[in-house]
């Protein structure tokens, strides 16, 4: 069933096996959501924005978005290749950074494409490239000394991580052999990986953008393109840089105090709710500095494009936005006879090179009350937003938007050891009958025929036979030392009768256990999208599509 527009206590899990799809709520109810959630919007009139209406904003800033969108999608495909953007549509949204992705993310980019053509909209897929780029390698699987292992490979150069938005190719050549890297390491488990195909594209696109972000985003929206995908793409930096959003920024801003009150108190419930004693998650509390209040934006500069946290300082004139070192600029009031000198100030900052972006939690803030009529999650995403829905309705007085989660579980089509955690637990157990059980062990071996020296077999069916007889005698309290003590000699001599049997159990558990754990590591579903087959994978996510609308 559909969501009341709360989901707190839904706890959403990634599907366990292969083959397997997430999806909520259901397919038959999205359109509903959809419907529901453009029904609740159109009747936002109460909040304003640096004095301009709520509805006003919201127009503005989606008819910039597709616009930005669709030049910017232009740039990597060809216009038959887009969704129509003419008329007035619904706006159905997802997003990631602008990395190799595996299989269960990019889900999403299917389905955004096939709600927007079931219920006429435009799908948008956001490129979250003010995260900072752990995606600099993939995981392959390897072969060192005979034994498969998990080899990080690198698509890049990167001495630390960086936004995405400020990470360009430093060594082409290393860049353009990524291909063949994973080649070279993979070479005994992958079987035509798709990356060679894609590979191409991507270094194609170096003739048009050194941005690395930009270019594996280049090629994996090129290939959707040849599937049959109808989706704009866009960067949020370029998001960033609008009207919209910069008032939308300069209302959280303004309204710091507040706003951290009410984030960290929802943040405090929502960890004593589900039990959390991290103060670290799902993301920090929000901290005052003397007069400095933190608010959910990430600041950098061109010059030194490490993520710092950003704080303001309201004073008389105006507001301080800074990062408490050598980064700070200046913000007029927010009147609205002020709107012109206030974007003016961002744009200035931005031209000398100072970053101001969003969180996590403003991020979907905005794409959820803004810029679409409904957000497509990940598991990931999902859980956090669960406290962005108390933030929302706290904090603007507004019922948070619906939003879908979506996500699917593909592993890589590897040949692995036929080892379960049943074997390991039977290996286990083994090694502890034989020494705290012998009799029990013995009696295992003897069934299976693993003991040939006749004479060892009667002298160990005697042993056991006398331990049974032992242990169903009846005996006074008085007696039971000695009782004791004479069960304690024949389990001496059973176990003695076992030992010679331990070295080899050892040995076998410790191989079921690294056979174990390394099958646990190749059946990872996180492997990039790009190392799976292309004729599997591609029927694999189509055939999801088709369990969705």
């Amino acid at each position: 069933m559909c969501d009341d527009g709360n989901i707190q206590n839904q706890d959403f899990r990634v599907p366990p096996q292969h083959g397997q799809l997430l999806l909520h709520p259901a397919a038959d109810q999205l359109g509903a959501l959809i419907q529901d959630n453009i029904v609740a919007r159109e009747s936002w009139h109460a909040v304003t924005v640096s004095g301009r209406g709520w509805q006003e904003l919201i127009e503005e800033a989606r008819q910039e978005l597709v616009h930005l969108a669709r030049d910017y999608s232009r740039r990597w495909r060809s216009d038959d290749s887009l969704p129509a953007t003419e008329g007035n549509r619904a706006i159905v949204l997802s997003g990631h950074q602008p990395n190799l992705v595996h299989p269960g993310v990019w889900f999403k980019n299917f389905l955004i494409s096939s709600l927007a053509e079931s219920h006429n909209a435009i799908a948008i897929n956001l490129l979250i490239d003010n995260d900072t780029s752990d995606g600099s390698s993939i995981k392959v699987p390897a072969l060192a000394d005979q034994s498969p292992q998990l080899l990080s490979v690198p698509i890049e150069h990167l001495d630390q991580a960086l936004p995405y938005e400020e990470w360009y190719v430093q060594d082409q050549q290393h860049f353009t052999s990524f291909a063949d890297r994973v080649d070279k390491a993979g070479s005994e488990w992958l079987d035509q990986p798709l990356l060679h195909d894609l590979w191409k594209d991507i270094v194609q696109g170096l003739e048009e953008t050194q941005n690395v972000g930009q270019l594996l985003s280049r090629g994996r929206y090129r290939l959707e393109a040849e599937l049959g995908l109808k989706t704009l793409e866009l960067p949020l930096s370029e998001v960033c840089r609008s009207d919209p959003f910069r008032l939308f920024s300069a209302m959280l801003i303004e309204q710091a105090k507040q706003f951290q009150e009410i984030h960290n108190s929802s943040l405090a419930q929502y960890r004593e709710t589900h039990r959390i004693r991290s103060r670290s998650h799902p993301f920090p509390d929000l901290v005052q500095e003397e007069s400095w209040w933190e608010i959910p934006f990430w600041l950098w500069t061109a010059g030194n494009p490490k993520r710092r946290r950003a704080f303001a300082r309201v004073e008389k004139d105006g507001i301080i936005i800074g990062d408490r070192a050598s980064t700070q600029f200046s913000l007029p009031g927010l009147p609205a006879r002020h709107e012109k000198d206030l974007l003016a100030a961002f744009e200035r900052a931005e031209q000398e090179g100072i970053r101001v972006r969003p969180r996590a939690l403003v991020t979907t803030m905005y794409s959820r009350l803004v810029l679409g009529d409904t957000f497509v999650h990940g598991v990931g995403g999902a859980r956090y937003d669960q406290l962005t829905d108390v933030i929302i309705e706290r904090f603007f007085g507004l019922p948070a938007p619906h939003y879908i989660v979506a996500s699917a579980t593909l592993l890589l089509p590897l040949s692995l050891p036929p080892v379960s955690d049943q074997h390991v637990d039977q290996a286990r157990q083994q090694l502890r009958d034989s020494e705290f059980s012998p009799d029990v062990f013995l009696s295992a071996l003897l069934e299976d025929n693993q003991v040939s020296d006749e004479t060892q077999i009667g002298l160990i069916r005697s042993l056991i036979e006398s331990k049974q007889q032992h242990v169903r005698q009846q005996i006074s309290p008085a007696d039971r030392p000695a009782w004791h003590q004479q069960l304690q000699a024949i389990n001496q001599q059973l176990a003695s009768h076992a030992d010679p049997f331990r070295d080899s159990l050892r040995e076998q558990l410790s191989e079921l256990q690294r056979q174990y754990a390394q099958k646990a590591a190749l059946s990872s579903r996180e492997f990039s999208f790009c190392l799976f087959p292309a004729e599997t994978l591609f029927s694999q996510l189509l055939e999801f599509v088709g369990k969705a609308p």
